[in-house]
């Protein structure tokens, strides 16, 4: 199974605690869940590790960026839902000063970008094992919604 399926999957299993089922039904998914949440926290382990240099120049970044988040006419954040927002005037001078800070981090930020890529492009497509508790087809749910019926079948 690719590891982005079962990434799909962790998240469907918790789905399945929601329908009526017997033991047998409730505890394989149980135990397949916490498998699953196993791996998913790997795969998370994984995309949060960045490359050296690269978290001074993130902590750097953030830093910069304040003087180009939108200001209202008092010169405060402006906050609209909870989010600042990136003031699109000063697009070319953020453009600017991203690639000055990049160069002066050794290209930390094209590192990076190229180290997401290859983990979602290469990491998240590549079959591991694991390991499906099974069940009957007796044993399994009378009712639940379509979506939900899909993550039942890899139990079967």
């Amino acid at each position: 199974m690719k590891r982005e399926e079962i990434f799909e999957a962790s998240q469907g299993f918790n789905t399945l605690g929601q329908v009526e089922g017997n033991r047998k039904f409730y505890y394989a998914v149980a135990k397949n869940a916490t498998t699953f949440e196993s791996k998913v926290k790997e795969m998370t382990v994984k995309r949060n590790e960045h490359l050296k240099g690269y978290d001074e120049f993130e902590k750097e970044r953030l830093e910069k960026i304040q003087d180009f988040i939108k200001k209202d006419k008092d010169g405060k954040v402006e906050v609209i839902g909870g989010q600042t927002s990136f003031d699109e005037s000063k697009r070319e001078d953020w453009d600017k000063e991203l690639k000055k800070l990049n160069k002066k981090h050794n290209g930390a930020w094209d590192l990076e970008q190229d180290r997401v890529k290859e983990f979602n492009d290469v990491y998240m497509k590549e079959e591991v094992e694991i390991e499906i508790h099974k069940i009957k087809e007796e044993d399994s749910p009378e009712k639940m919604k379509p979506n939900q019926a899909k993550y039942l079948l890899l139990m079967i």
